[in-house]
Order: C-alpha cells, then structure tokens, then sequence
C-alpha cells in the first residue's frame, strides 16, 4: 500500500498490545511452575520452592534492568503482520538478554515434525562493531577496513551469518561448548572464515507463528488474510482524497482566449480578462457531481472487515445496550476462547520455550536458589494463568459450580449425598483454573479420629 489508509497499521498495533497483555503483561503473573508428577505436588516444600522460583523468573522478565517487554512487543509485532516472529533469548555476566530478530534476516528449518530446529541469521556489523565483538578472528577485510576507515574517516559494513541447529554428533556428556546439543558458528561472509564456534543447551532463538498450514515454514498472519482489502482501502482513500481535493479546489473552464494566461488562483491575485470579450465569457469551475458520501461508506465497510482480520473487534467488545456485567464478561470470553487455536501455537512455540529457556539458565547461574534434590526425577509443567488463559478455562469452572449447586439441591432429598462432594479438591482446581498463587492454598491436614 502507499500510505493513503492507516487501518491496517492501526489493527496491527491494536492486536500486537492485547497480545503482549493477556499473554505476557508485566501487571499480574502469566505463569506458574507446577510439578509433573501429582504425587510429588503435594509436597509442600517442593511447591513453596516452585513458587519462589517463578516469582524470580517474573522478576526477571519485568525487572528495571530487563528489556523482555519491548522485545516481547515487537515480536508480537512481527508476528501479526508477517505471520512470524524471532525472540532471542541469551544471557551475559549481567543476566538474561532478549532481542527480537527481524523475520527478513532469519531462514528457518524445520524437522521431520514440523517443528523449527534451525536458524540462520544474515546480519550487517560495520567494521568497528565486528572487530570489537571478535577482534582479529573476524577477518582480514575487517581488519583492512579499520584502517581504511582511520584514513578516510569511512567505516565499512560486512556480512555475517549466525548458525544455529542441531549438533550432528557429540559427545554424550555435552559438558563442553562443542558438544552442547546445539551448535552455534559464526561466519563472516566477506573472507568466508569460521570466526567462531560455540554451543547451546537450548534453542536460543524462539520462532513462534500466527497460523500455518500442513507443509509450510513460515506463518500466515491477519495482515496477509486481510491483504486484499487493505489494498483496497488504500485505493478507495487515494480516490476520495482527490475527489475531496476536486471539491474543494475545482478545475476551472477558462475561455481560451478571454483571460491572460497563467491564471492565477491565489488569494487576493489579480486576473487579467482581456477586452472586447462579452460579460458571458467568465471563468467557471467545473463541478463532477461526485458524491463523497458514497466512498466513506465503502471504505467504512472495507475498514469493518480488515478490524475483524485482526480481531480488534473481539478485544475492544463495547457492551450492547441493557447488557449486564456479566453478558460483557461471557461475550468477551467466548470471543477469546474463539481464538484458541492461533493462543495454543504462540504457548507451544513461544511461551513454552521461553519458560523453560529462562528457567534452565537462571538454575545454571544459582538465581533460583538451591532446588530440590528430585526436582530432575520430578519433572516440571507450565500452568498458564495470562487472562486470555483464564478465560478459556471458564466452561469448567462453570462446570464445578453447576456441580456444587447440584449437590445443594441432591441434598434436600437425601443429606449424605454431600459426602460424595469433595469441596478440597473442587477449590484447589477453581484455584488452578483462576490463576491463583499456590501459597494461598495450604496443605490439608490429615483429620484425628477420636475412639470412645
């Protein structure tokens, strides 16, 4: 598009912040750390220390000294107008380092499952920032082009590329940087050299996308459903702009030889009309008859249909006349769990990644305190709590409340029929379902049996 219409970049903007809100936003938890196994859940030391590990990990994500929520906002930018994303995800002497990739710089690779396993990044360093990332192993061009540049005062850029995939074969420790699961090279494009050679313990660079279809790499985004009509509202702005512009500056009917050329239209010009012409002989402006009103309410109903690619109307729902608080809550939910196939890839290919990404290099560096001794034998799950997550666990919990009140009435009939209710567990899953911190629920203590 030329520019003509700011809807589609508007709707971008609009789906991108109510993204990065409901999954990931800095003002309440997205996130709580669970135990695998239901046995080892119970453990109220194993619990309180998941607990605190995941306020750190939170802490670390929205702390003064993090950049994840810009990072995270244009990813999510990315990832509404191009169907994709890249986060990467590293860590330095001062802690954790996120930055998001342009999508135009990044070739992915897939596996046999379709998952992405491999990035190859195509990047520009000018010849000061190469030298001072890697000294003399980035090359003789670069090195070349120093000097160069302290002669001429021209500081040259270079091409380099960032390699990261599954290591081929290693050893089974991988304690090694050459033997980490995944191998990290850097080339440097201009003299073709291996500048450096490293490893990951996990995937650094998080991929996730819109929506795709069987086959595909690359993601389909709402930019690229809606792209015919964006494209039409472009036209139909450009059209009403210069019809507006014909309104109200028209084009004149001079007669060719009444008045002296140029003719002049600005404010208090002078026009000259030559003599011995009739007083019919005036200058008129030409009137087309085009009615603006028509093209506003075209390009209303394209405007209508590119806010409902990018779902701006189930985020910003307005209430309908005599709705109550609760039609509003219900709608909104029912629109958010609408959305529930495109909010399940972004935890798969995002969130999920990210967590774990996090938490295996804050245990590595001892930010998380010292863990349990069977933590590994105990396995950990994700338990999303984001409010868009909430909201599509809402059916069961009006599933346990319309249990508990049909144990009520049962209970009119026949009292013992309470005992079948188990209120302990019912609170702890409505817990789990709200998102509430694992701290407000204490264990059950075991009941004394009194004997006569």
């Amino acid at each position: 598009p030329r520019g003509f219409d700011s809807t589609a970049a508007w709707a971008n903007e609009q789906l991108a912040s109510a993204l990065h809100g409901l999954l990931t936003g800095p003002a309440s938890p997205w996130f709580h750390l669970r135990a695998q196994d239901a046995d080892a859940e119970r453990d109220a030391s194993l619990r309180a220390w998941l607990d605190e590990a995941g306020k750190r990990m939170l802490a670390a994500f929205n702390g003064p000294k993090s950049n994840f929520q810009s990072q995270a906002h244009e990813v999510y930018l990315d990832i509404c107008c191009l169907g994709a994303g890249v986060l990467y995800v590293g860590e330095t002497s001062d802690g954790l380092r996120f930055s998001a990739r342009s999508v135009a710089e990044c070739c992915l690779e897939d596996d046999a499952d379709g998952r992405i396993d491999g990035v190859y990044r195509r990047f520009e360093l000018t010849a000061r920032q190469a030298y001072a990332a890697w000294g003399p192993a980035a090359g003789p061009s670069v090195e070349r082009a120093l000097r160069e540049a302290g002669e001429a005062g021209v500081d040259r850029r270079f091409d380099f590329l960032h390699v990261v995939r599954p290591r081929d074969a290693r050893s089974d420790a991988g304690a090694d940087a050459a033997d980490m699961p995944y191998l990290s090279a850097y080339i440097g494009l201009e003299d073709g050299v291996l500048i450096a050679e490293s490893g990951y313990r996990e995937m650094p660079y998080l991929t996730p996308r819109w929506s795709k279809v069987a086959g595909e790499i690359y993601g389909r985004s709402p930019a690229m459903t809606a792209l015919p009509d964006i494209r039409m509202i472009d036209a139909m702005a450009r059209t009403v702009i210069q019809s507006a512009e014909k309104a109200a500056a028209p084009p004149l009917i001079v007669p060719d030889e009444a008045f002296a050329l140029p003719i002049s239209t600005a404010p208090n010009s002078l026009i000259f009309r030559r003599s011995g012409f009739g007083a019919g002989e005036t200058i008129q402006p030409l009137q087309t008859g085009a009615q603006l009103g028509i093209g506003l309410d075209m390009m209303d109903r394209v405007r209508e249909q590119v806010l409902r690619a990018f779902n701006v109307d189930w985020f910003n729902l307005a209430p309908a006349p005599g709705m109550t608080a609760t039609e509003v809550l219900a709608r909104q939910q029912e629109r958010l769990r609408l959305i529930a196939p495109m909010i399940g890839r972004l935890q798969a290919e995002l969130l999920g990644p990210l967590v774990a990404r996090v938490f295996a290099i804050m245990l590595r560096r001892g930010d998380l305190g010292v863990p349990p001794d069977d933590l590994a034998e105990t396995g950990l799950k994700i338990e999303y709590v984001s409010p868009i997550a909430t909201a599509q666990r809402q059916s069961e919990l009006a599933a346990i409340d319309g249990l508990r009140r049909a144990a009520q009435d049962y209970a009119s009939v026949d009292p013992t029929i309470l005992q079948s209710f188990d209120a302990d567990a019912a609170l702890r899953r409505t817990a789990t379902i709200l998102g509430a911190p694992p701290d407000l629920i204490r264990a059950r203590q075991p009941q004394l049996e009194l004997t006569v």
